[in-house]
């Protein structure tokens, strides 16, 4: 864009903003998936109940949660982002539109 010129190309637009909803829903398939099996798995410490144990799940569990919740958020924003790009380029195009038909009225002889 170095002479200031925005030009956008709704089919690639559209398509990216596909891609874009599409790895949403894949990586909260992902996070469904094998994240819960994951979870399940760390449900009942593989790491034994003593000492050592006790101290590695104090601090596993947080990271656990966190990165768990991380993951929902992240596809989430993923699909909501690719949602609102396809809207977005569905109301630039319109926008465009529009705006073409009024100047053409303007260039009209009364």
């Amino acid at each position: 864009m170095p002479d200031g010129e925005l030009n956008l190309e709704p089919d690639r637009a559209r398509h990216a903003a596909r891609d874009l909803t599409a790895a949403g829903h894949h990586l909260g398939a992902l996070r469904n998936g094998p994240g819960a099996a994951l979870t399940a798995l760390s449900s009942a410490p593989p790491w034994g109940n003593d000492e050592i144990g006790g101290a590695f799940e104090g601090k596993y569990r947080g990271i656990e949660n966190s990165i768990m919740e991380a993951w929902t958020a992240l596809a989430q924003h993923l699909r909501t982002l690719g949602e609102h790009a396809a809207h977005s380029v569905d109301m630039n195009t319109q926008t465009d539109i529009e705006a073409s038909h009024r100047v053409v009225r303007t260039q009209k002889p009364l």
